[in-house]
């Protein structure tokens, strides 16, 4: 079992110490027992099964934690005095990752060495460094016995094609004009069995975030129930949301959407002028008739698409154009 043990004094008083001495020993590991903060920065853990990580740095310094490898089981320490107790022990645990902690009493002139798991189970309690050893290994075999089954996160392959003809649109729009606002927007129907509810749900990307650089982190999920809209996570949905869910309900064959502040060439436009965000837009068009694109007077376009073969062709032959309305044409309209 390839193993490494940092312990000692690091920073100002540089000190090599007698029990990561002995540990490695029991261990036989390398070690690394003091020196100056760069030294300790510099440690390579990779390739390691067993690591402990018992250092002892100034408060004056800036602290350095490893970062664990995949695969291998961490040890840290925590020396217990005044009134630190074993939970304070364990909490050192999962501040730096590790899988358990050496709690260090000290007795009289002897060291009690209390290796405790993260569950709070007590897998040695001796004097003796060279059981502690033992029992660190027996820790180890034991962790890496354990068997998991990984987990992915769900990415839709439709959803990624969604964002990407996104990034195609945006690209285009910069050609024309200038920073790309909008967004978009899926139902979820049979499309996220996951997500699939009694109640309506839809993705729509995210508010204040860039449109052009999309990704799936950024598409935000949308119940509605009852007449009220509920988003899921930290992040609000797009400010046309409602209007979007509206439209959605409308048009049934319609799964995806795609807005942006600029015009489609040779496309119809609505008849009237509404804000960002205004439900009346949405009233506006139940009488346009839109088909799979329009202009929304004095506000930019929309694409509607059943799937995303419908919404790629419908990206690929559209051509975007500047959107330039004076006051008082808009004033005129409204």
């Amino acid at each position: 079992m390839k193993s490494i043990v940092v312990g000692g004094n690091f920073g100002g008083d540089q000190k090599a110490s007698g029990v990561a001495r002995k540990l490695a020993q029991s261990l036989q590991a390398d070690i690394h027992n003091g020196g100056d903060i760069e030294a300790l920065k510099n440690i390579d853990i990779s390739g390691y099964e067993l690591i402990v990580w018992m250092p002892n740095v100034s408060n004056d310094e800036e602290k350095t934690y490893p970062t664990k490898p995949k695969g291998s089981v961490m040890f840290v320490s925590k020396f217990l005095h005044g009134d630190c107790t074993e939970v304070d022990a364990i909490t050192r645990i999962f501040k730096m990752n590790g899988n358990a902690v050496i709690a260090i009493i000290k007795s009289k002139d002897k060291y009690l060495f209390k290796l405790i798991d993260a569950l709070g189970n007590v897998w040695s309690n001796t004097y003796e460094i060279g059981l502690l050893a033992e029992r660190m290994k027996d820790l180890t075999e034991w962790t890496c016995c354990s068997l998991r089954k990984g987990t992915r996160r769900y990415q839709p392959e439709f959803l990624r094609h969604l964002v990407e003809l996104n990034k195609k649109v945006a690209d285009e729009f910069e050609q024309v004009k200038g920073r790309y606002f909008g967004n978009v927007s899926t139902r979820c129907l049979k499309m996220f069995p996951s997500a699939r509810t009694q109640d309506d749900t839809y993705f729509f990307s995210r508010r204040n975030c860039s449109k052009k650089r999309l990704e799936l982190s950024d598409m935000v999920m949308v119940n509605e129930s009852d007449g009220q809209m509920f988003y899921h996570g930290i992040h609000k949905p797009s400010v046309d949301t409602p209007v979007q869910i509206e439209i959605y309900k409308d048009y049934p064959d319609v799964n995806f959407m795609i807005h942006g502040h600029t015009y489609i060439k040779n496309v119809p436009f609505t008849s009237k002028y509404y804000p960002c965000g205004d439900i009346r837009e949405a009233v506006a068009l139940r009488n346009e008739n839109p088909g799979d694109r329009i202009n929304l007077l004095n506000h930019g376009f929309l694409m509607l698409a059943r799937d995303i073969d419908h919404l790629r062709t419908i990206v690929d032959e559209c051509e975007l154009i500047e959107r330039t309305v004076g006051f008082e044409k808009v004033y005129s309209r409204l």
